[in-house]
């Protein structure tokens, strides 16, 4: 059976030669039959038609209307023939037996438009048979919009497909910034942070901050665009350093755009003490993580029982002050020796601490003073009760603020572990650990130490089953419920009551921007895999990548990682045996 064909071509071939016929006829008609040479057409019964050679005037012209109507129709029938194949591949019945596939029928549907002169429809048909360079080399001969609408085109689809043969046509086309986004998505960052700089320098420009209004605001615009984007970019390549196990790469990488603090959070969360002390003293900056560094290289110190070389390194930053007494409280040496430390940390002798806290006491002084005074002349009791009682009182408040309550738990749990482990400070040592983990957890959310937040709830929460009817201010089903809250603040699909939960944390957490040290601790080599010595994290049960912590029981262990966030906002150990832990 023949196929359906659309008659395209028929009709138009129909009408033209209909309208030949007419004109010749016509022609004919009007003048006579003329000439001496003659054409006979005897096909359907046609008489004659005799054309002269060497007609007049009016005779030529009639021909020649003749043969550009010829002409013209030779066009259409092309043009006819090229649609008829387009319309082909979008009809049902554009397939058959006897009938070309699809691309051949583009192909000569290209042919024709081609020949007819229509290149803008040749390069389409082109770039619908994937054969897009072809159709762009052509396109600037319609016109430069053109070419930069179907480069557009081809652009959105090589970017789907993340082929690297499209950055060329992005910048020709004054499209860096998608060039960005390009090899963002690629993930090769240090070519989006190359071309970035380019585009700072001027040796590329972008459609998006070509367009503005006047011409300062435009150099406005486009230098707060750039810095942006370079920031951007920066932040992307340290992070994947960070990720990565290299903190010290992550930092160059801030350096490099003059961004001393961006470095400094890398360092330290990277657990770089003296890199960070070392730039803050060569650039003679003392900020807030300088500080912090200070504080965790004097803890090491501290467990290398130095302690006077610890007072030694505070020194180098005022307003630590708090720490070198929680150091001195926590030392286990004579009295001699103590009052020799407190002359280095500019503190009284012993004895007359004792008298500056019974001042203070009955003059109803600074609670935290007198706290620290009592716990610096060795009246570790006195000191204990007055500072629980205070935090007791605090957090059965509906409002109250998490860094002054965190900084009495951290002077008093810096009492010495001797002490704290003596059957008579049972109930002090209990309720030490219960509040310091709760407190911590809501430090870490602060301070970024997200992967510890879970881990601190749950060791309150246990702490708080091992006692019966336990006299605290804060309950199992109050942390419980926080501890859920949080978690499931990564769902969206959450109740109101958790989300409420979830504000009233983020509200206590929040209240004190964080300081000094932010973000989760990746020291470096953090990436590596286990070897034939691996160990399951006593937290997560999952097995331990990088640098490992062994506890107090000297068998279970956790990564580096999750031992410096714990340390940093709870000294007390995760085992709850009331140890501490030191791996600074």
């Amino acid at each position: 059976m023949t196929p359906f064909r659309f008659p395209v071509f028929g009709i138009a071939y129909r009408n033209a030669k209909f309208e030949c016929a007419k004109a010749g006829h016509s022609s004919r008609i009007q003048n006579g039959n003329f000439g001496t040479r003659e054409r006979t057409n005897n096909r359907q019964g046609r008489k004659p038609m005799k054309i002269r050679i060497g007609a007049s005037g009016s005779q030529i012209s009639k021909q020649a209307e003749i043969r550009q109507f010829a002409r013209q129709f030779f066009l259409k029938t092309l043009r006819a023939k090229a649609l008829e194949k387009e319309l082909a591949n979008v009809s049902f019945f554009g397939s058959g037996v006897n009938s070309c596939g699809k691309r051949e029928n583009l192909q000569r549907a290209a042919e024709y438009h081609l020949l007819t002169g229509n290149l803008k429809k040749y390069c389409e048909l082109k770039a619908q048979q994937d054969e897009w360079l072809e159709a762009i080399a052509l396109a600037p001969g319609v016109s430069l919009s053109f070419w930069k609408e179907l480069t557009s085109k081809w652009q959105a689809k090589m970017c789907e497909e993340n082929r690297e043969l499209v950055a060329p046509f992005l910048v020709a086309t004054n499209k860096s910034d998608e060039l960005v986004k390009h090899y963002v998505k690629q993930n090769c960052l240090e070519k989006a942070h190359i071309v970035s700089i380019a585009m700072s320098e001027g040796l590329m420009q972008s459609v998006s901050v070509s367009n503005e209004g006047n011409l300062k605001e435009k150099n406005t615009n486009k230098s707060s665009n750039f810095e942006k984007l370079i920031y951007d970019n920066i932040k992307r390549l340290a992070e994947r350093n960070m990720l990565s196990g290299s903190p010290v790469k992550a930092a160059c990488w801030y350096l490099s755009n003059s961004d001393i603090q961006g470095a400094l959070y890398c360092l330290l969360r990277g657990h770089e003490l003296e890199l960070v002390i070392s730039v803050c003293l060569s650039i003679q900056i003392k900020n807030p993580s300088f500080k912090m560094a200070l504080i965790y290289l004097a803890w090491r110190c501290v467990g290398n029982r130095e302690w006077d070389i610890s007072i030694e390194t505070l020194d180098l930053c005022p307003g630590t002050e708090n720490e070198k007494i929680a150091i001195c409280v926590n030392c286990e040496l004579s009295t001699e020796e103590k009052n020799f430390l407190h002359e280095k940390a500019n503190l009284p002798p012993v004895e007359e601490c004792a008298k500056i806290a019974e001042e203070k006491h009955q003059n109803q002084g600074c609670l935290f003073e007198i706290i620290q005074f009592y716990l610096l002349s060795c009246e570790y009791r006195k000191g204990l009760d007055i500072g629980l009682k205070y935090v007791k009182e605090a957090l059965s408040e509906p409002k109250w603020n998490l860094e002054s309550v965190w900084q009495l738990l951290h002077l008093m749990s810096c009492v010495n572990i001797n002490v704290l482990q003596d059957i008579s400070f049972d109930r002090h040592r209990f309720e030490l650990q219960v509040y310091c983990a709760y407190v911590g957890a809501l430090i870490a959310i602060r301070q970024g130490f997200y992967p510890i937040v879970v881990p601190l709830f749950s060791t309150a929460m246990s702490l708080i089953r091992r006692v019966h009817n336990p006299d605290l201010s804060v309950t199992e089903d109050q942390i419980s419920s926080e501890m859920h809250a949080w978690v499931k603040s990564k769902n969206a699909s959450y109740l109101d009551i958790e989300c409420s939960i979830f504000k009233e944390i983020m509200a206590k957490a929040l209240e004190d921007p964080p300081y000094g040290d932010v973000g989760v601790t990746v020291v470096t080599g953090s990436n590596l895999p286990r070897h034939s010595d691996h160990h399951r994290c006593f937290l997560r049960g999952t097995a331990i990548r990088g640098p490992v912590y062994f506890l107090d029981d000297s068998n279970s262990a956790i990564s580096l990682n999750d031992a410096l966030m714990w340390a940093k906002v709870n000294r007390f150990s995760p085992l709850k045996t009331g140890s501490v832990i030191n791996p600074f």
